[in-house]
């Protein structure tokens, strides 16, 4: 059989713009995710390839819920990020979980 925890809003966007030397950014969306989980922070730079993306896996260190009025949540994080990602009016960047947490288990007879 197969188990494994529900994370809901695997897929959010920022609420605020993220600065580089941030540890915290703040989501549009209340999240369930744990320590210890990667996170994907979309680019919003207007040039994107290979060669030259802005897009950042970061490790959660905790989440406060509701930190502020329009906030979802706040995702503090182990280390600081490296460049700007953009939340205004007309474009917000998004964040994504990228760790899932699944249990495969075989019956107690033929395992």
């Amino acid at each position: 059989s197969v188990h494994g925890k529900r994370f809901y809003r695997t897929w959010t966007r920022l609420a605020l713009t993220v600065e580089p030397g941030d540890t915290i950014i703040m989501l549009q969306n209340e999240v369930n995710w744990t320590p210890g989980q990667e996170i994907v922070v979309v680019t919003t730079a207007m040039k994107d390839s290979r060669e030259w993306h802005r897009n950042e896996v970061a490790v959660v260190q905790y989440v406060v819920q509701n930190p502020v009025s329009g906030v979802g949540a706040a995702v503090v994080l182990e280390n600081p990020l490296q460049y700007q990602h953009l939340a205004n009016r007309g474009y917000q960047g998004e964040v994504g979980l990228l760790t899932r947490t699944v249990k495969i288990q075989g019956d107690g007879i033929n395992s």
